[in-house]
């Protein structure tokens, strides 16, 4: 009997070890939400941040945020504030005019400490401006 069906018993086996495994271990740090979604230019913009699996306080003076429009322009943090593990207050001095000749423009928030690495989250706040000036 057990000869015919060892990969049934087999799959079980490997079947529990995916759950088990799939459960237990912890994904890598990351933004869940940020807060507001939008901004203007010409503006200061204060961004709340909640962070999934994060060192925040641990890595509170490393800890560096930019704003990403492409792989040529990022607008860094002008001030970010630590509140927990979890929680970051980010201001960014949005310029009075954009790079781009769209309206409503959207930037990807990036995050970096030493002890959780980078953490990406794509379009993250629209940003739109009144008037367009392209340089």
């Amino acid at each position: 009997m057990m000869r015919k069906n060892w990969w049934k018993i087999l799959g079980v086996a490997i079947m529990v070890y995916v759950f088990v495994a799939g459960l237990l271990v912890p994904l890598k740090p990351g933004i869940t939400k940020v807060s507001p979604g939008s901004a203007k230019t010409g503006e200061a913009l204060e961004l709340e941040v909640l962070g999934y699996n994060s060192s925040f306080v641990e890595a509170t003076s490393g800890q560096k945020a930019w704003l990403k429009l492409d792989n040529t322009y990022l607008l860094e943090a002008t001030n970010i504030a630590v509140e927990d593990e979890r929680n970051l207050k980010l201001i960014f001095a949005i310029p009075q005019f954009l790079p781009v000749a769209a309206r409503v423009q959207d930037f990807a928030l990036i995050l970096d400490n030493p002890i959780d690495g980078p953490s990406v989250l794509p379009s993250a706040v629209f940003v739109t401006q009144d008037s367009i000036q392209v340089e």
